[in-house]
């Protein structure tokens, strides 16, 4: 997804990018196949359950969880529930200014919705607090703080699964009335990591000329004419696909590009752990 469409480009310029992404040489050495290092800091923000920011050479991107209290889903009384917002802060681009990230923000949002609705990604059940009456609601927020070294989306589903990762939920008390039945509860100050083990990241494949590429840089996704974002978890295993842009894909050419997204994939969780382990100590795992 190319996440601004703020990177206009001349002829002679896009000519270049394709002709290298032909050769398998990027304008910054990579091949087509390889992705940039990042950082993260686990942890930023106290007045959050969990939180998290991770930076790919000029994109930046701020996550925030709050756990509240809420009444369940009926068809889903005894699981949690998680609600995604993205805010696309003005200082990231000057297009952003008088609401100008409002598009960028949903597409945003929709796309890690897709992500978290993965079935198995969260206990939701381990969020339920009394079945039918009260459950934990995660509030997940995004602040998009740099988006000009392009690839947006993967750098918003590192920053979440981080912040995710380090989440804390409080354990409650069930308060019972003389029949034993579950009337209230007490918020204790114990607490239990948020498991994530299961939990996918983003991966988008950007197709430029006949090839496609891996982590574009923004200079590269205003080439792309097409992209697929693919969520891959722990084991590899594909959890969704979203195919945006123009034009089609070949069946052999889908099959590769789902290849090299689960092989990119399985790579980004394990240095996002080992990276976040020596963050909050302990063998991070997904739980901590």
């Amino acid at each position: 997804m190319a996440a601004s469409g703020l990177t206009l480009l001349s002829p002679a310029e896009k000519s270049f990018i394709e002709d290298g992404v032909a050769q398998n040489f990027r304008g910054d050495g990579r091949q087509c196949g390889d992705t940039r290092g990042f950082n993260v800091e686990a942890r930023v923000v106290s007045n959050t359950n969990g939180s998290a920011r991770v930076r790919v050479e000029g994109t930046d991107v701020l996550v925030g969880v709050k756990l509240v209290t809420v009444e369940p889903d009926k068809d889903t009384p005894e699981s949690g529930k998680v609600l995604f917002m993205v805010d696309c802060s003005a200082g990231a681009s000057a297009s952003f200014v008088n609401r100008g990230g409002d598009q960028l923000a949903n597409t945003l949002t929709s796309a890690l919705r897709r992500m978290a609705d993965t079935p198995g990604a969260l206990n939701l059940g381990s969020l339920c607090i009394i079945p039918g009456k009260r459950v934990w609601q995660l509030h997940v927020d995004a602040l998009i703080l740099e988006c000009a070294g392009g690839n947006l989306v993967d750098c918003c589903g590192l920053a979440v699964r981080a912040a995710l990762g380090c989440t804390e939920v409080n354990k409650t008390e069930i308060v019972r009335d003389d029949t034993g039945e579950a009337v209230d509860f007490e918020v204790l100050e114990e607490s239990a990591p948020l498991d994530v083990s299961n939990f996918p990241v983003l991966v988008s494949l950007f197709q430029i000329g006949k090839l496609h590429v891996v982590d574009a840089s923004a200079e590269e996704e205003a080439c792309a004419r097409g992209h697929m974002l693919v969520a891959v978890n722990k084991a590899g295993s594909v959890c969704s696909v979203h195919k945006g842009g123009r034009g089609g894909v070949t069946p052999a050419v889908l099959v590769e590009m789902l290849r090299l997204a689960r092989e990119k994939g399985v790579a980004l969780v394990e240095t996002l752990d080992n990276k976040l382990a020596s963050l909050v100590g302990g063998s991070f795992t997904g739980v901590t």
